[in-house]
């Protein structure tokens, strides 16, 4: 029984002194328990800022600056598609597409800005991968 007590404790000090330093390291102040705000990188945005607020530069910078976050992308590519910005729109879908091709969200928005741009055959097939890929 002893065996197991000193297993647990070494289990215990191990965990204090090698992993909670992992998650709590770089934690700004005031910061979420994850730290994700740190992780996202130079220049992201809060996610308490309101992005109504933000303007397209600015969420321009924060995907340039965070290259790999397809949400972020998507979301600027959805603003651009309110915004009937089209052309801006399509660059943000197709790279979301190159980095997460099997994204449904991204699929089934590029198929919805194919439509409003009168290409009703491939957004169909956009639309039809991304059901195949939520079901």
């Amino acid at each position: 029984m002893r065996a197991v007590y000193t297993l647990a404790a070494a289990a215990v000090v191990f965990a204090a002194a090698v992993l909670l330093p992992l998650y709590t390291a770089d934690r700004p102040a005031g910061g979420f328990v994850t730290g994700n705000e740190a992780a996202a990188g130079a220049g992201a945005i809060s996610p308490r800022v309101d992005l109504g607020a933000v303007t397209d530069e600015r969420l321009e910078a924060v995907v340039a600056a965070n290259p790999t976050v397809v949400g972020m992308r998507l979301a600027l590519a959805d603003r651009y598609v309110a915004e009937r910005a089209y052309d801006r729109a399509v660059r943000h879908y197709t790279q979301a597409l190159a980095l997460e091709p099997d994204n449904p969200e991204a699929l089934a928005h590029f198929a919805w800005l194919l439509l409003q741009i009168d290409q009703p055959r491939p957004a169909l097939e956009y639309v039809d991968r991304a059901l195949v890929l939520q079901g």
